[in-house]
This record gives structure tokens, C-alpha cells and sequence, in this order.
């Protein structure tokens, strides 16, 4: 804790100011939608598997999740200050990113899906049960 607080306070001293001269609004309805349709989609991964495949809930977050993901497409397009610039998937380095990003979170996804428990989803949930294990294996072998 000493370290952070340290670290925070030799910022505002060290970093230089890196305010941007044209500064734009926030997008608030964009910010709605994309909140709206990641929280439906998530929704409907974690809690799908307690519904079933024929619950009507399922369909119900899942199309919520479409319809809020197709409104956010369509309100950045023609928002005067978009979240995210559609143009920038046109380039390589940035699209490829974008799914070498997706594909680890999906990865992490599945595991804890896997696992059957949403606290797996936390990368520091994880590490700690290893460490454990680690330490379980270290204790065993003397």
C-alpha cells in the first residue's frame, strides 16, 4: 500500500499533463447501449446454463443483447462524437488486435464456464488456487 501511494503522489510531480486540447463530449448514448448490450450478453452466458437452452429468459437477453448491439452500431455511425471510430477495423493492426483480445477473454470465458463458477472469471481468483496448489504439491514432496 506504501508503494501505491508513493507511486500516485511521484506522478502528479513526474507525468506531464497530457490533456487533450480539443477535448469532445462524452457520448452518452453510445456509452448506454454498448453498457446495455454487454451486460444482457453477459447475462446470458452466466446465468444461461441455470436457465436451460428453452427459457424464454435466454431468448429474451440474448435478443436484448442483439437488438442494444445493432442500436449501438447504427447511433456511433452517425454520432458527431462516437465512442468508436467504425473506420479503425479497416485497419489490420488494429482488427487483429482486437481478436487476439477477444479470443484470450474468451478463453477465460470458457474455462471458468467449464469450472462451473463465476468467481473463476477473476484472473486473481485463479492465481491464488494455484499458488495453493503449488503450495499443497511443495508441502507433500518433503
Amino acid at each position: 500500500m506504501p508503494i501505491a501511494g508513493i507511486a500516485i503522489a511521484a506522478s502528479l510531480f513526474v507525468v506531464p499533463e497530457s490533456r487533450d486540447p480539443k477535448s469532445r463530449p462524452l457520448d452518452l448514448s453510445g456509452a448506454l447501449l454498448s453498457m446495455g448490450a454487454v451486460s444482457a450478453l453477459i447475462l446470458a452466458i452466466v446465468e444461461g446454463p441455470n436457465w436451460g437452452a428453452a427459457s424464454p429468459w435466454l431468448a429474451i437477453t440474448i435478443a436484448a443483447a442483439v437488438v442494444l448491439g445493432l442500436g449501438f452500431i447504427l447511433w456511433e455511425r452517425r454520432a458527431a462524437y462516437p465512442l468508436l471510430e467504425f473506420a479503425l477495423f479497416r485497419l489490420p493492426r488494429f482488427w487483429t488486435g482486437a481478436v487476439a483480445i477477444s479470443l484470450a477473454f474468451f478463453s477465460v470465458v470458457a474455462e471458468a464456464l467449464q469450472e462451473d463458477t463465476a468467481e473463476e472469471l477473476a484472473t486473481i481468483q485463479r492465481m491464488k488456487r494455484w499458488r495453493r496448489r503449488g503450495a499443497s504439491y511443495r508441502e507433500s514432496a518433503r
